[in-house]
């Protein structure tokens, strides 16, 4: 029976076992998450994460973009520019704190699937778990997941399948991202704009180095739309995603060849698009493009130390306090202790090291050599960014909060670091046991 031995072998070395590897990889995870949630779920407990969760519910319920809490300094700043100052507390008061990409989503997921908002039970008169909290981290773990595959198939793109399999098992058993997605937090969703917009960016090298057959200009623009698109829908996710446009315009004009004035036109054109409306809005409403996370600079500094300058009613006179020593008196204290305490662990595991003796390696391929640039450029971006903009939160809970913006370009060291892991296995000459030696130290 010809169509039978074909399946068989289809099963055994063909396509077949491909599909069967990656469903069995699918149940890890799906495994993985439910174990998870069942032993470490704990509701949220930042405050961050409960107040986009209400302004979530409130857009979700026809409240608009609207808030129910309420900062001294944003009421201040909606009093200064509204035409009506005679504003009541009463009246639904915009929100100027968060960047509008995540509460919508959560918004339409909290539309999707049904929520009980009751807060005890019933049945028992206990409370153990908020159940709208648990789907929100569902939803991150769907976002998760999202990411390991974005992450998988730009290693294997990138170098082999071998590679990319060792990352994504790296990346999915690091316990950091896992406290992230059930902290309610934008972080995974972050992790995968960041990774499709390196993906991207890959393409873009690649078509600008070797114009393999069939490149055009229309495809070239449209994927510099679409970087730029992601790029913007960071920047609407977390404000200090923006920084991400320094080292993407510096990759593009580095390395995009021919390509490089008309990307980088495109790029920086279509996140401007996707975020002028939303900038209009807050300048409209408060004064300040981007609202109260305008303050974010001189927060923490010396002068304004805490949460003193959201708790006051006058806060462009107390922002006025902090000068650019201040500024610069915060950044280079922010940046000895990141020197010190996160970039060594960054990633929460051992694969930073490996990453960071990784660096000295030559690559044959110059996209590889080119995209670890970008790695760098991104992680020392980053790094500035989150110094600059660290606040109480960071003091309030010192890893998992929004200012962490290091952990973004985890999955990346993961890369890098499983790609020295598998060329120091191929020097041992074991070739019958690399995915054994792999998974054991994973």
């Amino acid at each position: 029976m010809p169509g039978l031995q074909d399946l068989i072998h289809r099963l055994e070395e063909g396509a077949g076992v491909r599909v069967i590897r990656y469903a069995l990889a699918l149940f890890l995870f799906v495994a993985l998450a439910v174990v998870y949630d069942v032993k470490c779920f704990r509701n949220f407990a930042g405050e961050e994460a409960m107040d986009t969760a209400q302004l979530a519910r409130n857009i979700a319920e026809g409240r608009g973009y609207t808030t129910d809490y309420l900062r001294p300094a944003s009421l201040a700043l909606v009093k200064a520019n509204s035409p009506d100052q005679n504003l009541q507390l009463t009246d639904r008061h915009p929100d100027l704190a968060n960047a509008p990409v995540y509460p919508y989503l959560l918004a339409a997921w909290m539309k999707a699937v049904p929520m009980n908002h009751a807060i005890l039970n019933p049945r028992k008169g206990l409370f153990r778990i908020h159940q709208p909290e648990l789907m929100i981290a569902i939803l991150n773990q769907i976002l998760l997941l999202g990411s390991v595959v974005i992450l998988f198939c730009l290693a294997r793109s990138l170098f082999d399948e071998q590679v990319a399999w060792l990352a994504s098992a790296i990346y999915s058993g690091t316990g950091l991202f896992w406290r992230f997605s059930v902290s309610g937090l934008s972080t995974s969703l972050l992790v995968l704009i960041l990774l499709l917009l390196l993906s991207c960016l890959l393409w873009l090298e690649r078509r600008g180095r070797d114009e393999p057959e069939g490149t055009s200009w229309k495809s070239v623009l449209s994927v510099s739309l679409l970087a730029g698109t992601l790029l913007g829908l960071g920047f609407l996710t977390r404000y200090a995603f923006g920084w991400m446009l320094i080292p993407v315009l510096g990759f593009v004009v580095l390395f995009l060849g021919r390509y490089r004035i008309a990307a980088s036109v495109m790029i920086l054109s279509m996140s401007l698009v996707i975020s002028a409306p939303w900038l209009a809005r807050n300048y409209r409403i408060s004064g300040n493009l981007f609202g109260m996370a305008g303050y974010a600079l001189v927060e923490g500094s010396l002068e304004i130390p805490d949460q003193r300058l959201i708790r006051s009613l006058a806060p462009d006179e107390v922002a006025r306090k902090a000068g650019l020593k201040s500024v610069g008196r915060k950044l280079m204290g922010n940046l000895r202790d990141m020197v010190q305490n996160d970039l060594p662990r960054l990633g929460g595991n051992w694969t930073s090291a490996f990453f960071l003796a990784g660096l000295m390696i030559r690559f044959g391929d110059p996209s590889r050599g080119r995209m670890r640039y970008l790695v760098l450029g991104s992680i020392l971006t980053m790094t500035l960014a989150q110094a600059l903009g660290r606040t109480h939160l960071a003091v309030d809970s010192p890893e998992i909060n929004s200012e962490n913006l290091l952990v973004l370009t985890a999955p990346l060291v993961f890369l890098f670091g499983a790609v020295f892991f598998v060329m120091l296995l191929e020097q041992l000459e074991l070739p019958k046991l690399p995915w054994l030696f792999s998974g054991v130290v994973v």
